[in-house]
């Protein structure tokens, strides 16, 4: 394997022509660039009108392309083409299946669009130059449900589409005006069926009811600013990751592609919720490593770009529960007591962090997780039998009892 990799990486190519006529000396530079990469990556903001036809489903933003706009990207030297944007449903089911057709026609490394979700959430590899490379490509809207890949299921055929990466758009308010906006929406007797009714052809946004309000399509969430966020849908983020994670422990070269219009005010500036990037890691010294990439990462750039400056900020919101109970086992030890107490079978699970617990472990103290008996997490069909719900409150209080009883507790 060639010790050098090059990779020449553009944003989007939205065309609806043939441009391989254009002799103009910026652009004849451009595609030199291109063809001397090892791989050059675009994304193909579009969607084919082809032998499966098609409808149009937008009004003036609505925007098709003939087939040889691919040709067209092929000869100005792209190999790998990102097909997950808010254009590529602009013809439905049809358009997909023809600009997945077309595209794997002139052997493309794509992904991003799909016949169903399994598809559409796998990552493409394909060797180029002897390096194994890998993509995967995500979609964060707005955009209405029935635009993303879909399986079958008992009540349903499968739909093709684009691949999701759910991205909820929230306007954050201090509680002054949040109460104004909640009092507004029960003033003028806006309801849940009314907020069903604006949500369609989509489902309704789940809310938290206590920071929450829904009016039409707008989200306000109770804040101490005003500003404006986004909820990433977490089943999305884990299934996008892992296929991330498959394909670079199958080592390849993965490139990860995120399309969205969740714009900053300012569009020069990028929103804050893309700028923070989280990292995990199991091992604290590898953790560790993963950060000091990070910052000479962010050196090597301001090297090379003297022009400009790029900031990186590390913050530590988490530490792995476990290395904080080697040092400390009485937390555990106290509820494996409480388990005992209460006659319930002990099973022990290992868990991805970010649970309050390893908040919490992080500022020095212990917090093991235990059971709330809820199924489904982080999914619409997520929800608690009142059976386990009673169970957990009895460890949490047997905690206590056993936390008071313990002198080694009280007197630390």
């Amino acid at each position: 394997m060639n010790d050098r990799f090059t990779l020449a990486l553009t944003g989007q190519s939205l065309i609806k022509h043939d441009i391989r006529d254009i002799r103009t000396p910026a652009f004849q530079d451009v595609q030199s660039l291109l063809r001397q990469a090892d791989l050059s990556f675009t994304n193909f903001e579009g969607t084919i009108l082809g032998t499966h036809g098609g409808w149009p489903l937008k009004g003036s933003f609505f925007g098709c392309s003939d087939p040889a706009v691919l040709d067209a990207l092929g000869a100005i030297g792209f190999q790998a083409l990102s097909l997950s944007n808010n254009h590529a449903f602009d013809l439905g089911p049809s358009g997909v299946l023809s600009t997945l057709e077309e595209v794997e026609k002139r052997g493309f490394l794509h992904a991003g669009l799909g016949r169903n979700a399994r598809e559409v959430s796998r990552a493409r590899i394909a060797t180029i130059n002897q390096r194994r490379v890998a993509l995967v490509a995500m979609d964060g809207g707005p955009g209405p449900d029935f635009m993303y890949a879909a399986d079958a299921d008992e009540n349903r055929p499968e739909r093709p589409g684009v691949n999701r990466l759910r991205l909820s758009q929230l306007l954050e308010v201090d509680d002054v005006a949040f109460e104004q906006i909640r009092a507004v929406r029960d003033k003028i007797g806006y309801t849940a069926i009314d907020l069903a009714n604006d949500s369609q052809p989509d489902d309704p946004p789940r809310l938290d009811p206590q920071a929450e309000v829904a009016i039409a399509r707008s989200v306000f969430k109770r804040s101490d600013r005003y500003g404006r966020g986004v909820r990433i849908d977490e089943v999305d983020m884990a299934r996008n990751l892992a296929a991330i994670a498959s394909a670079a422990r199958d080592e390849a070269l993965v490139i990860a592609y995120l399309h969205h219009h969740h714009w900053a005010s300012d569009w020069y500036q990028l929103p804050e919720w893309v700028s923070g990037v989280a990292i995990r890691d199991f091992d604290a010294a590898e953790f560790e490593r993963r950060k000091q990439q990070l910052l000479a990462i962010t050196a090597l750039v301001n090297a090379h770009y003297p022009s400009g400056r790029v900031e990186c900020r590390l913050t530590d919101t988490y530490h792995n529960i476990g290395r904080r109970l080697r040092d400390d086992s009485r937390p555990g030890t106290l509820l494996f007591q409480a388990f005992d107490a209460l006659a319930i079978e002990q099973k022990r699970i290992p868990m991805r962090g970010g649970t309050d617990g390893a908040v919490l472990s992080a500022r020095g103290i212990p917090t093991p997780n235990f059971f709330t008996g809820a199924y489904n997490f982080h999914s619409r069909f997520e929800f608690l039998p009142v059976s386990a719900f009673e169970k957990s409150f009895e460890v949490a209080a047997m905690l206590c009892k056993l936390a008071a009883q313990d002198e080694a507790l009280a007197h630390p």
